[in-house]
């Protein structure tokens, strides 16, 4: 059988009791040190409380040995927070179902959870969670689009930093971040965007800070286990809660989708287009159903109907364009964009 341990986020006092007990059934007891780096101390006091090895990625990954072992021996594996956030652990746990051998979970309290309770933020508002990776330009790539569609849709973003055998500082993490700004300049992770950090939690030295995030690379931050969160508006308890527990002045974060942005971009220029033409009898109904489609817009953009506005704002422009297909005006969109 494979037992899946949590260690909960302050070992050894977090470890469930049933996990402690489980050391001296197992005999072989591996003490995973890939998905998360633990301190060098801890390490030694949980060999000594459990009798577990240390165990890297090759270890953990080699799947065909850790099953042929289970299936004559018990084997313990003690993972730091709760045992499936690493889908490293929940692989292993599939395919052992699947060559029938036995496997049984342990949870314990992870960053997850910790994070909703000690921020105060809505488990119902959270969007996108993933991971940062030291010296991987493309993972930051791949964050910025996914927090990007989840502060369209009003949903906080969660960005679990892993350094791997090297620490990566907060001014690092955010250094990658920045740097995929650079990128698209789209602003999610401007100079003027809000973050929220957590470090260490579940534990004494746990910090909480908010900030924009060219404040927040100015500071020292000395935790090795912190998450980063982007959060999109904050319901007033949201804000309410951070503004009690945490350092700084939390707010939350907005930016427009792209059906946002072309539509108010066909509704600036309908509308100068409009302002440019001298009327005469002729078009005036045209040009007075042209700006109630534009008004109709407006309005589903307030309520955030964002494809009833386009088409609405669609509508307009082709009524305005269609005078200068017929050639009754003489209309340059290049000049009232």
């Amino acid at each position: 059988m494979i037992y899946f341990i949590g260690l909960g986020l302050n070992p050894p006092y977090t470890i469930p009791w049933e996990g402690v007990k489980l050391s001296d059934k197992c005999a072989i007891k591996y003490l995973d040190n890939y998905t998360t780096k633990i301190d060098s101390k801890l390490v030694d006091e949980l060999k000594k409380q459990l009798g577990a090895e240390p165990a890297g990625r090759s270890t953990l990954e080699d799947f065909n040995k850790i099953i042929n072992l289970a299936k004559n021996q018990d084997i313990c594996i003690y993972i730091y927070g709760d045992p499936f956030i690493a889908t490293t652990h929940l692989a292993l746990k599939i395919e052992a179902i699947k060559r029938a051998v036995a496997v049984k979970s342990i949870y314990a309290s992870s960053f997850l959870n910790a994070l909703l309770g000690e921020t105060g933020l809505h488990i119902y508002k959270i969007g996108f969670i993933g991971t940062l990776l030291a010296n991987d330009k493309p993972s930051a790539l791949y964050i910025y689009r996914n927090v990007k569609r989840s502060l369209e849709i009003g949903r906080h973003s969660i960005l679990l930093v892993y350094s791997g055998d090297n620490d990566l500082t907060l001014k690092e993490a955010l250094g990658l971040l920045i740097s995929a700004e650079s990128n698209y300049k789209e602003g999610v992770f401007g100079p003027s965007a809000e973050l929220i950090i957590a470090g260490d939690l579940g534990k004494e030295e746990e910090e909480i800070i908010t900030g924009k995030i060219k404040d927040l690379g100015q500071i020292e931050y000395n935790h090795r286990i912190f998450v980063i969160v982007v959060p999109a508006e904050l319901h007033f308890t949201e804000e309410e809660s951070l503004h009690t527990v945490a350092t700084g002045n939390p707010s939350g974060n907005t930016v427009k989708t792209l059906l946002r942005q072309r539509t108010e971009q066909i509704i600036y220029k309908t509308t100068k287009a409009i302002d440019s033409l001298t009327t005469d009898n002729e078009i005036t109904d045209l040009i007075r159903n042209s700006e109630l489609y534009l008004k109709d817009a407006s309005e589903f953009l307030i309520k955030g109907e964002e494809e009833t506005a386009l088409m609405q704002a669609a509508y307009s422009e082709g009524l305005i364009d269609a005078l200068r297909f017929l050639g009754k005006k003489n209309i340059n969109w290049q000049d009232v964009e």
